[in-house]
């Protein structure tokens, strides 16, 4: 990008100092509600987690058009988060005003974090390195699956890569969550000709939005103490009163069959319902009366809005035959996506066990495996740091059909280990593997700051590990 006399009235960022006086902006990737996209949601767990590294200012752009009230709650409520809209460039680089006037709005700031948006702009960024500003792409989704499609599908071509339009756009370096470090770290460097500083920086959590309702000012004494204390005095709102007082097992002598939740249905990539729905069929052909309902949201024979698609509809097609042919298919109730909130808040007159059944195809885990572990639901998922954790969750092997029914008919029965029990030991795991202000994700948050305003950000990708 040429010289102009726009561009020499660009700011630069204050002197830095000390984590103390850094100015982060943080791109928001964009949803249409806070509760209901996980990338959404580690934006503002993002948000937290440089709030308490002490930063002098962190604001948060969004693209313009954004439902903020919804998507971006956290931007009333008495915070002092500002966010503003960002009109990123339609044609990348070939758009010289649109790129200098991204470029005029984050120049002041130190670092610039783009939480799972595709910071395609080589000029952009070359614009702010020049000014002091280092851009970061935080990569917390699902890449490498997504291009392995990508490099098998019919006419697919380099510029299809989602992670190479992500990162080979001479970004300053790559953050990525541990679960996604031993396949990412090696990949994204690889398609930057091994230049790219990558590092694993902690999966931030917080049970802020379970609390607050897509309302984050509700309960801001009770956030402030998990924040800094414990993680037990944040406790679920009322209407969340079932997953407090019921056990998974036998309520008031009376055996019930249990309500199965599969909340991660995409059935190619990422995560499945698939693998869950042939767990629940085989341990519904053992026992018959250990389930009385399964619950799969987002499944492909609805639309998002819940309308029932045409029926020529390929996925709404596979998707009635494989339920036909499942001895539990009739209790299967295929739902709209929904949020875990709003889905919790529908049990709270449910007498049944609640167990989440999960597969994860490219992840170990995700936030709503820890919304459900905050809340005492039994989980059952093929995650390995949970399962070396032991914290009350049951596990099985990736693609174990058996082992996953296994767990899941352990998972039903409690295995004696009680609620309150299961509840004390997941939210001590998720305080100090997750808490955005734990001392430990602090360490090594700031860490990864430092590294990256300093400009030698992670060279082994394992030193913030």
């Amino acid at each position: 990008m040429e010289a102009s006399d726009a561009d020499a009235a660009m700011p630069r960022p204050p002197p830095l100092r000390s984590l103390a006086d850094a100015c982060v902006a943080i791109i928001v990737h964009p949803s249409r509600s806070l509760v209901a996209s996980g990338m959404t949601q580690q934006s503002y767990f993002l948000l937290r987690a440089m709030q308490a590294l002490g930063a002098a200012r962190v604001d948060v752009f969004h693209a313009a058009g954004t439902d903020t009230a919804r998507a971006l709650p956290f931007a009333g409520g008495g915070t002092d988060v500002v966010t503003r809209p960002l009109a990123f460039p339609a044609s990348g680089d070939a758009d010289r005003d649109a790129v200098a006037a991204v470029a005029a709005e984050l120049a002041g700031y130190h670092l610039v974090l783009w939480a799972s948006v595709s910071p395609q702009w080589p000029a952009l960024h070359a614009v702010l390195r020049e000014r002091g500003t280092r851009s970061i792409a935080f990569e917390c989704g699902s890449a490498l699956v997504y291009d392995e499609a990508a490099w098998t599908a019919p006419g697919a071509g380099l510029q299809a890569l989602v992670s190479n339009a992500a990162l080979d756009a001479r970004c300053d370096g790559a953050w990525v969550i541990p679960h996604m470090a031993p396949s990412h770290l090696a990949y994204f460097r690889i398609l930057n000709g091994g230049s790219l500083p990558v590092r694993t920086v902690p999966h931030v959590w917080s049970p802020e939005i379970l609390a607050a309702d897509n309302d984050l000012a509700v309960n801001a004494a009770a956030v402030s103490a998990w924040r800094a204390t414990a993680p037990e005095p944040l406790d679920p709102p009322p209407r969340l009163a079932l997953l407090e007082r019921a056990p998974c097992a036998a309520v008031d002598g009376v055996r019930r069959g249990a309500l199965v939740l599969i909340m991660e249905s995409h059935m190619t990539d990422r995560k499945t319902a698939l693998l869950p729905l042939l767990a629940a069929d085989a341990l519904y052909r053992r026992d018959p009366a250990a389930i009385s309902e399964v619950r799969v949201y987002c499944a492909p024979s609805r639309h998002a809005d819940g309308h029932e698609p045409p029926p020529a509809t390929p996925g709404a097609a596979l998707w009635s035959d494989l339920l036909s042919s499942l001895a539990v298919g009739p209790l299967v109730k295929s739902l709209p996506r929904n949020s875990f909130v709003d889905v919790a808040r529908g049990l709270a007159r449910d007498p049944r066990p609640v167990v989440l059944l999960s597969h994860q195809i490219a992840h170990d885990r995700n936030f709503v495996i820890y919304d459900a572990m905050y809340c005492g639901i039994a989980v059952a998922c093929n995650s390995r740091a949970l399962a070396a954790a032991r914290v009350g969750v049951w596990t099985y092997d990736k693609d174990d059909v058996d082992g996953a029914r296994a767990a899941l008919a352990a998972a039903i029965a409690g295995d004696g280990v009680t609620l309150s029990a299961r509840r004390a030991m997941s939210r001590a795991w998720l305080f100090a593997e997750c808490n955005p202000c734990a001392r430990g994700v602090v360490a090594q948050m700031g860490a990864a700051v430092r590294s990256a305003l300093d400009g030698a950000d992670g060279a082994d990708g394992r030193s913030c590990t």
